[in-house]
Order: C-alpha cells, then structure tokens, then sequence
C-alpha cells in the first residue's frame, strides 16, 4: 500500500438555527493510505455518470472516496 496526499471535499451542514457547522463546506488536506481504484456515479437531471475514484483510508481508520485528481502519491510503489 502506498501513502497518498489528498484533498477531499466535505459537504456543508447546517445546525438547527441554519448555521453552516465549522468543518463543513470546506476541502480537507491531509495524508493517507491509498487502497485502490473505483467507480462512483451520480444522477443529475440529464441521467447518470460515472468517474473514477480513488479509496484512501485516513490515520484513524476513516475510509473516504476521493476524486483522482485529488491524489498524489507520496511513496514508491513496491511492485517497480
């Protein structure tokens, strides 16, 4: 497995008097571990897309889907 650098988007959130919760509707930077590949999708009005993700999992176990382009690996990988 590899360490990655990544940026992920968290979506904003809203207490009950309509405040945006610090934290949210922000991007996060941090370092993970890289796990592989996927596929994600989503539906729009237009229909579905799919694109490609990458899953990482954060330093306290946290697994997240990242955008590719938001990855860069920070470790060689074993297998060159």
């Amino acid at each position: 497995m590899r360490k990655a650098h990544y940026k992920y988007w968290v979506k904003a959130q809203k207490d009950q008097s309509g405040k945006i919760i610090d934290g949210t509707g922000t991007f996060i930077f941090g370092i993970g571990v890289f796990h592989g590949f996927g596929v994600d999708c989503v539906e729009s009005e237009s229909g579905f897309g799919n694109f490609s993700i990458a899953i990482i999992e954060l330093p306290d176990g946290k697994v997240i889907k990242v955008d590719v382009e938001n990855i860069e690996f920070t470790s060689q990988n074993q297998s060159f």
